[in-house]
């Protein structure tokens, strides 16, 4: 019940600001074709902050699509969008809201994704030549 009322508040407060407190809250929203971007805090934290991270989520996205950001996209990469949250929020702090910063270090993420890959490939065909050489060796 308390939800939905916090919802239909929030619905008001849209069309009045970015940022507002309710209640015990401070809520930042962003919206950007049908996506809508939520930031609650306590009300002790610091509201524009939590606006700097919602703009830097958008940033980040809009960098790993050549797409518009939309619903669909968003389905398409929850586990990006879940990574760059990640980046952004460690432990319910704020510890970075620099896009280019995160979109390194999540391009790094997937270098090493690439490189671990490559590992395994690369111990598949040394077992396998083994497999061979211990063949022919049998056979001889």
């Amino acid at each position: 019940m308390i939800v939905n009322i916090l919802k239909k508040k929030i619905f008001i407060f849209l069309k009045i600001a970015e940022i507002f407190s309710y209640s015990r809250f401070n809520i930042a929203f962003k919206t950007l074709n049908d996506v809508y971007l939520y930031a609650l805090a306590e009300f002790e934290e610091n509201e524009v902050l939590l606006s700097q991270v919602l703009q830097c989520i958008l940033e980040c996205l809009n960098t790993f699509s050549k797409k518009q950001v939309n619903k669909e996209l968003i389905l398409e990469n929850f586990e990006s969008l879940i990574l760059i949250i990640d980046e952004i929020i460690n432990q319910g702090i704020v510890v970075n809201i620099e896009p280019n910063t995160i979109i390194a270090r999540f391009n790094m993420v997937d270098c090493d994704e690439l490189l671990q890959s490559q590992g395994v490939l690369k111990q598949t065909i040394q077992s396998s030549n083994a497999a061979q050489v211990n063949n022919a060796a049998s056979g001889a």
